[in-house]
């Protein structure tokens, strides 16, 4: 997976929303073959069903964010689903900055905060993947939930607990 990952943009970048679209679509569809495609945005506005299909003409898909800028992982989904590969990054909870989240989470040896409505959103996505006979990449930062390795063990089981989990 080769993920392009876009910070916040801004108004001024943003108001140029479908030029921007319009490009994104070009460079993606220019690109070889070779890997699977994914884009995640940090702004909300950037979602829709016109960046969807987009994604989808140009063999893409999107990288879902589980960040406090972003909405909900359920509600970056293009209409009709997920298609192709699954590709996730879980970034940041509780509505921290990840200056305050490390000093609170360190040395990340614990799961500091368990963010439960996210670990079964991201279960629920893999789960759903591997039903389909779709791959799926996610990773998880320390400042999820206070320790990336602790948090992938209690998202493998409950992976596991679900229809469709290994």
């Amino acid at each position: 997976v080769v993920l392009f990952q876009f910070s916040p943009l801004g108004e001024r970048v943003l108001r140029h929303r479908t030029l921007l679209l319009e490009r994104i679509g070009a460079f993606l569809e220019a690109l070889p073959r070779v890997a699977t495609y994914a884009v995640e945005w940090r702004d909300p506005a950037m979602l829709g069903d016109d960046y969807h299909a987009l994604l989808a003409a140009a063999g893409a898909v999107h990288g879902y964010c589980a960040h406090p800028r972003m909405p909900a992982l359920a509600a970056q989904c293009p209409a009709g689903g997920p298609r192709g590969p699954l590709v996730l990054r879980w970034l940041l909870g509780g509505g921290r900055a990840y200056d305050e989240a490390r000093a609170a989470f360190a040395p990340f040896d614990r799961l500091v905060e368990p963010d439960l409505p996210v670990r079964d959103a991201v279960a629920r996505l893999a789960a759903d993947a591997a039903a389909a006979g779709r791959d799926a990449t996610i990773i998880v930062n320390n400042k999820a939930e206070g320790s990336a390795p602790l948090s992938v063990c209690e998202l493998a089981r409950e992976i596991a607990g679900r229809p469709g989990g290994p």
